[in-house]
């Protein structure tokens, strides 16, 4: 039993803070005027939320019932992931953060010129996300909808595994790590000065990566490693790389990885058994 629950009208008007994890008992929320933070993730029989102007911080994950969230002007943090039938986010000038994934009814992110950290993953219907100025990390892996990501000057970390409609990266001038695996329409990524860190498994219609890569790991991207002509200053930094095709293309390419580690693990023929070779012993493979 929550404190709603417990203490009904008596609770206190003043109050500015309400928790009420899970209770599936609660049907409605009292309107509390003075209410900076309310967290009332899981109570599922709960289908609206009161308008509260003073509020701040709102954890409303969770409600399968939940179709809307008014417009709370000064909301800065906004957490609604798994309402899966809800179907507009708010737009409130001073939002910062926003976890909406798992909203399988979302179609649209709105403008939210202030908002730095937007999760919005498993989002299925969500076909866009707009220009986002501010915003400096986006996690919008498995949005099976998502089409393409807008320029964002100020993006540092970028999660879109799983995004299969997605077939490129942009100029993303301040990225400094880009999880793309399973973007299995990806083709190419542009040049990302800044980028450390790239992790692109499974990308298999993927034809082109950026050479100033610091660390990445790469597998399963037949085009890639199909089509491109790999020489140290594009792959001299991998970690690890598996790669799928003929014996002589392998040596040929094997060859120009200058910092290559002592033991790389080779595919060599289709399927899912590998081995461990070193350089030396390759040679005797190849021949």
């Amino acid at each position: 039993m929550c404190i709603l629950c417990q203490y009904g009208e008596n609770y206190m008007n003043d109050s500015t803070t309400l928790y009420c994890y899970g209770c599936i008992s609660l049907t409605t929320i009292p309107q509390l005027d003075n209410l900076v933070t309310l967290h009332c993730s899981g109570c599922k029989s709960l289908t609206t939320i009161p308008q509260l102007d003073k509020l701040r911080d709102l954890d409303c994950s969770r409600w399968t019932s939940l179709t809307t969230i008014p417009k709370l002007d000064n909301l800065t943090y906004l957490s609604c992931y798994d309402c899966t039938s809800l179907t507009t986010i708010p737009q409130p000038n001073n939002l910062i953060r926003l976890d909406c994934s798992s909203c399988t009814s979302l179609t649209s992110i709105p403008q939210l010129d202030n908002l730095t950290r937007l999760f919005c993953s498993e989002c299925t219907s969500l076909s866009s996300i707009p220009s986002l100025d501010n915003l400096t990390f986006l996690n919008c892996s498995g949005c099976t909808s998502l089409t393409s990501v807008p320029s964002l000057d100020n993006l540092t970390e970028l999660i879109c595994s799983g995004c299969r409609s997605l077939t490129s990266i942009p100029q993303l001038d301040n990225l400094t790590e880009l999880y793309c695996s399973d973007c299995t329409s990806l083709i190419t990524i542009s040049r990302l000065d800044n980028l450390i860190q790239l992790y692109c498994f499974g990308c298999t219609f993927l034809r082109y990566i950026p050479e100033q890569i610091e660390s990445n790991s790469i597998s399963g991207c037949k085009c890639l490693e199909k089509s491109i002509d790999y020489d140290s200053s594009v792959l001299s930094k991998i970690i690890s790389i598996q790669l799928w095709w003929k014996k002589v293309f392998l040596w040929k390419k094997i060859n120009n990885l200058v910092y290559l580690e002592e033991f790389l693990e080779i595919y060599y023929k289709p399927g899912n058994k590998g081995e461990w070779v070193s350089r030396k012993q390759l040679k005797y493979i190849l021949d």
